[in-house]
């Protein structure tokens, strides 16, 4: 992955000195903007741009509502993953359980459902992803366990399987996105395997594809987050993640690939394996891990049964080197007037979901709060997609409205 050639600090004394070899632009009130002599704009925000007023906020009660405890098959949700609004301000969702997706009208009247489980054409291993293109306006649903996408009319109509062209290995390909006439896939690539008490992390891999499945370049790529290996009973046993650590995540926008590849960090990608900007803004509060280890842990246990209390408990007996700070940061959205949205992390007991808003340019706009313990699917224009389970552990998939006040934007 090429980065400047400019080290942070000299983008600040660019900034203050206009030092040769690194353009700056203006210090702004919120930090500054730098380009380096390879053309990668750095926007660095210290505050928000948002004051008393201007906030967006959330709405907690939604505007529509499709879930529920009894009654009719579709409305009992099982794994809705991967919601869209359709043109029509219908919802269509991935529901893992019966791998299907289902179709509901902008009432929340369901209207059908298509798919199974399975290889055939239209048919499913595992969801990963799902989009509404504009031009060709198509549904594009990755089915990652069989390294393809299948293909439908925005009302749930099969055209065809896409089968991506993959090497051997582990690697998993995943649509993200398209721009224009390219696919944008995550690829993951092995390292090899280790005994040695450390971290071990794979690499995730961002390429381009044509939209029959052939491989076109190389764009970046990223470690994963870190996993740790250990023993159970003479067998080894993986841990996907090392414990409040956050894997890397990615978007695509109309002009590229927007990857948070550190805490509060962001990158912009062109199609063509260029870097173009990185974004870093104010984190939120930093939090030691040592200070939340014995909480994790309780809860942890609190939460598996018997196989998986054993699984942890053999987890933290193989001494595990933990991480000294929290992550702050996860997942990315992109939200109304070329906005990015970026999800706080929170730990798995925790109710707040609070996301930072970036303006186009990079510039931290602020901080909304989603209603507790909403899963956070789209936000378009004045309304946000989402998904929670209730008290009684019921799923539901909901529209709320965003209020957006006058203000930066």
């Amino acid at each position: 992955m090429s980065l400047p050639r400019c080290p942070f600090v000299r983008f600040w004394l660019a900034a203050l000195l206009g030092t040769p070899g690194c353009k700056a632009a203006a210090p702004a009130a919120d930090g500054f903007v730098a380009t380096d002599s390879t053309g990668v704009t750095i926007t660095d925000s210290k505050v928000p741009q948002w004051t008393a007023g201007q906030a967006w906020t959330v709405d907690s009660v939604p505007l529509l509502d499709i879930g529920s405890a009894d009654g009719d098959e579709p409305y009992l949700l099982n794994g809705a993953e991967s919601a869209w609004r359709t043109k029509d301000r219908g919802i269509v969702f991935a529901n893992t359980g019966t791998q299907e997706l289902r179709f509901f009208d902008s009432t929340g009247r369901f209207v059908k459902a298509v798919g199974r489980r399975g290889g055939g054409p239209g048919e499913f291993g595992q969801f990963s992803f799902m989009m509404i293109t504009p031009t060709p306006s198509e549904l594009l649903v990755a089915d990652e366990m069989n390294n393809r996408v299948n293909v439908y009319d925005p009302a749930g109509s099969f055209r065809r399987t896409v089968q991506f062209a993959i090497g051997s290995g582990r690697a998993q390909p995943s649509l993200l996105g398209v721009v224009g006439a390219d696919w944008l896939v995550k690829t993951y690539a092995s390292s090899p395997e280790s005994d040695a008490k450390a971290w071990q992390r794979d690499t995730i891999r961002f390429q381009r594809y044509r939209p029959d499945g052939t491989f076109q370049a190389a764009i970046t790529s990223v470690p994963t987050q870190p996993y740790w290996r250990f023993g159970v009973r003479d067998r080894w046993m993986t841990m996907r993640s090392v414990p409040m650590t956050a894997e890397p995540s990615a978007w695509v926008d109309t002009s590229g690939l927007i990857v948070r590849t550190a805490d509060a960090e962001i990158e912009r990608w062109s199609v063509d394996g260029k870097l173009v900007s990185r974004y870093r803004w104010a984190a939120a509060n930093r939090r030691r891990v040592a200070d939340v280890a014995d909480q994790y842990r309780k809860h942890w246990l609190s939460t598996s049964d018997s196989a998986g209390r054993k699984m942890v408990d053999a987890f933290y007996q193989s001494n595990p080197i933990l991480p000294d700070w929290v992550a702050t940061h996860n997942r990315i959205a992109a939200g109304p007037d070329g906005t990015l949205w970026v999800q706080h992390f929170y730990l798995d007991w925790e109710p707040a979901r609070r996301w930072d808003v970036l303006d186009r340019r990079g510039r931290w706009l602020g901080t909304v709060a989603m209603p507790a313990r909403h899963w956070l699917y789209r936000v378009a224009d004045d309304q946000v997609l989402a998904w929670h389970r209730d008290s009684l552990d019921v799923e539901h998939v909901t529209v709320h409205r965003l209020r957006r006040p006058p203000g930066p934007r």
